[in-house]
């Protein structure tokens, strides 16, 4: 049951003041006492008091901006994200202010409050994970934000979100399914963050396809990664100084699957001639001469250009109770020579 939001009035009765003398506090004006300020700053704090900026921009001038939270820029994934959002803004007349969070809460919830005390317009947020905090006082508050990418598993909150993410059970299913076809039985998969919607999905539909083509995935074949290069980078080598190496290897993004193809590489293993390897995001440097990347390929521009359509809907009609969009974007394979296609195409 979503609480309603905090007032000036309900932290005033709790510091025996004014509303007034609330709102001089909360806005750093004169005319308060120090002690009595602190005590309104602290309950203002326990209550998870934010002002009505929904009021506020009622009576000033719009601020033609909106803000996007990414994971991490130097992703390319991410980096194509804000290129493309960032165009489908300005056609909109909108400029676009980044916020870097590097799958931290903590950091997540500072942007979300600076964004908001810049007075931006509406937020992209596809930085979340899966059980955040932060996205409950959005909703009570009736702020506009899409979710682009990712998803949280609260029903009751998220059928109040407009969302845009990609189909990516569907996507592991297919992508486990091409190996299996390809004739590789013990198949490892090198996780992202499964704190993120995106991974446990792309995980699961993983799974269900080995366990609909009667395959038993060992638990040592699942390996989180957290979307790093370096720990992608050290799971592939440590899978294959074992006894049972794999014989191919899905990695749910391409950094993660271009670390494995070094670690793979290092070893003096042959790629697919003795292992394949499937990544996903289809960034450019996979698709080069020499790398030959097979991968999943998401609609990039799709995500970032739906966002900012629904964050302009959302921003239209944030005084009215207007239904909330959830759209499931579908993925395609990109088959090249690392995944071994090229060499006799599918067995099975």
């Amino acid at each position: 049951m979503l609480k309603k939001p905090a007032t000036l009035k309900d932290i005033a009765a709790l510091a025996g003041v004014s509303a007034t003398a609330v709102s001089l506090a909360l806005n750093n004006q004169p005319g308060i006492g120090g002690k009595k300020r602190e005590q309104i700053l602290k309950i203002a704090s326990e209550l998870e008091y934010r002002p009505n900026f929904l009021a506020r921009s009622m009576v000033g001038k719009r601020s033609n901006t909106i803000g996007l939270l990414i994971n991490n820029i130097s992703d390319p994934f991410y980096a194509a994200m804000v290129q493309n959002a960032e165009e489908s803004a300005r056609k909109n007349g909108l400029s676009l202010i980044v916020c870097n969070v590097n799958d931290n809460d903590k950091l997540e919830k500072y942007y979300i409050d600076v964004l908001i005390s810049q007075r931006v317009e509406g937020i992209i947020i596809s930085s979340v994970r899966h059980n955040s905090p932060h996205i409950e006082k959005l909703v009570k508050d009736g702020f506009p934000f899409v979710l682009a990418g990712r998803r949280i598993y609260d029903r009751e909150i998220e059928d109040r979100i407009n969302i845009v993410v990609l189909d990516n059970f569907t996507a592991g299913y297919q992508a486990f399914t091409h190996l299996y076809r390809l004739g590789h039985d013990r198949i490892a998969i090198l996780t992202g963050s499964m704190s993120s919607s995106t991974n446990i999905e792309r995980t699961n539909g993983a799974l269900k396809a080995a366990e609909d083509h009667g395959l038993n995935v060992d638990k040592g074949l699942v390996i989180e990664c957290g979307n790093s290069k370096e720990r992608a980078f050290d799971a592939a080598a440590d899978l294959l100084k074992g006894g049972k190496a794999p014989t191919a290897i899905f990695a749910e993004d391409d950094n993660m699957a271009l670390s494995a193809r070094e670690a793979i590489i290092s070893q003096g293993y042959g790629i697919p001639e003795d292992i394949a390897l499937l990544g996903f995001d289809n960034i450019y440097v996979g698709a080069l001469s020499g790398i030959d990347l097979s991968t999943v390929r998401e609609k990039r521009y799709a995500i970032a250009e739906q966002s900012v359509s629904l964050l302009l809907e959302a921003i239209k009609n944030r005084d009215k109770d207007s239904v909330h969009k959830h759209f499931v974007l579908e993925t395609d394979l990109v088959i090249r020579k690392s995944c071994g296609f090229h060499l006799q195409g599918y067995v099975r």
